[in-house]
């Protein structure tokens, strides 16, 4: 009844006057000073690689700078934007496409398949913060890392909480996968200016809008490692199911105890106010995952998977726009080539395909936009949903699956 009951607005809606030219993102939506960071490892040697630099995007003006073991780098172009199916936003520059998870402060990339050189790997680009204060990175956080090795072929993760004090110490706590404890104390800086805490004999910190922030290795450190530390402040604030319930796109970089670029991927998940959360992955090696798991939340911003023989934790981000889960346990008694290591990322997307008005939300009025648009035929067109020869029954069924949807957590 309720599909019957859009169709015939639809009907309607084909009389009313409309004038659309075919979609794109608003530049305001984008623009700003971001971080980067990259892990990746080459998917026949296992050799690791890793990067790290800033994004600025002016208008249509894309220009990145970074370093990597290779040296110093950069690249600008212009590019544009669109919409795809699963809420994920493609960057369409002149020589490539890049396709990013993106809720409106951080952008992240998973190679699904190779890139030119051969690299399985994940990007981060994270807004800078700003008007940062000493208060902004006083407090706890829960962090994870991921290492690969250099020298040798080999992976770990590491899962735990930061303390940073006021005095200028900070205390990092973390279980590694094997089960090991460890601890470490450390003193830090902050460059309030620049957004940037320099931790005494460790990776630069970038503090990022929305809660986190992360250090990524752009050559391999006293250990031989090249890797990241993903870092979400911790909020006493309880979160319901409720509160994260909907559709999430996700990106994922996991290896192997072994430092095996296990896997690299992207897919989507569904977060349910019952407590379940079920995806729909889609692996480098090429498996297509398809499954549900039960989730509980608290304290806090915390998330838990109870039952889960892997026991995976995860962490909300403040905001509400993204979730970060940990995999850092071996199966036992040893650990073999298929246990994999890493961190998923689960990113509320601030884009909808249905959302012709671009105001955040599928309501009548992108409906007047699509039935105005009904049975024409140019596969440009915003209601084109799936780019065939028309806007006909097959993008009115997309549009009903996104019908209602909203990004409340905005407010």
């Amino acid at each position: 009844m309720f599909r019957k009951v859009l169709i015939l607005v639809g009907m309607v809606c084909v009389f009313w006057s409309c004038n659309l030219q075919a979609k794109q993102i608003d530049p305001n939506w984008i623009n700003g000073e971001y971080w980067l960071g990259s892990l990746s490892a080459d998917a026949n040697t296992w050799v690791p690689w890793g990067k790290k630099g800033t994004v600025i995007i002016n208008g249509n003006n894309w220009y990145q700078e970074w370093d990597d073991y290779d040296g110093h780098h950069s690249f600008s172009d212009t590019f544009t934007t669109s919409v795809q199916l699963d809420g994920s936003l493609d960057i369409e520059f002149s020589s490539a496409t890049y396709n990013v998870a993106w809720n409106g402060n951080m952008m992240v990339h998973a190679d699904a398949t190779p890139d030119a050189n051969n690299r399985l790997g994940v990007d981060i680009i994270a807004r800078k913060a700003t008007n940062v204060d000493v208060n902004d990175w006083i407090g706890r956080y829960s962090f994870f890392g991921h290492w690969l090795r250099w020298n040798e072929r080999g992976a770990s993760v590491g899962w735990g909480t930061l303390d940073v004090y006021a005095d200028g110490n900070a205390v990092a706590t973390w279980v590694e996968q094997g089960g090991n404890d460890y601890n470490d104390t450390v003193t830090w800086t902050l460059d309030d200016a620049n957004a940037i805490v320099y931790v005494t004999d460790r990776q630069d910190v970038f503090l990022c809008e929305g809660g986190t922030m992360f250090s990524f290795g752009d050559e391999p450190d006293n250990e031989g490692d090249f890797g990241y530390n993903f870092f979400v402040k911790e909020s006493n604030e309880p979160i319901t199911p409720d509160d994260i319930a909907g559709t999430y796109v996700v990106r994922f970089l996991e290896t192997s105890v072994f430092g095996q670029p296990f896997t690299c991927g992207k897919g989507t998940a569904v977060l349910r106010a019952d407590g379940t959360l079920k995806w729909d992955a889609y692996y480098s090696y090429g498996e297509h995952d398809v499954g549900q798991i039960t989730y509980a939340l608290g304290p806090g911003n915390k998330m838990t998977f109870p039952g889960d023989p892997y026991e995976e934790e995860g962490i909300i981000s403040p905001d509400r726009s993204l979730i970060f889960i940990a995999e850092y346990a071996d199966v036992p008694p040893e650990p073999e080539w298929w246990n994999w290591i890493g961190g998923i990322l689960l990113v509320r997307t601030v884009c909808n395909i249905a959302d012709l008005d671009e105001d955040r939300d599928v309501d009548f009025v992108d409906y007047v936009a699509f039935g105005n648009q009904w049975f024409k035929t140019d596969p440009s067109l915003p209601a084109n949903f799936n780019h065939d020869s028309r806007v006909d029954w097959l993008d009115l069924k997309i549009f009903a699956e996104n019908w209602l949807w909203e990004a409340r957590w905005l407010e």
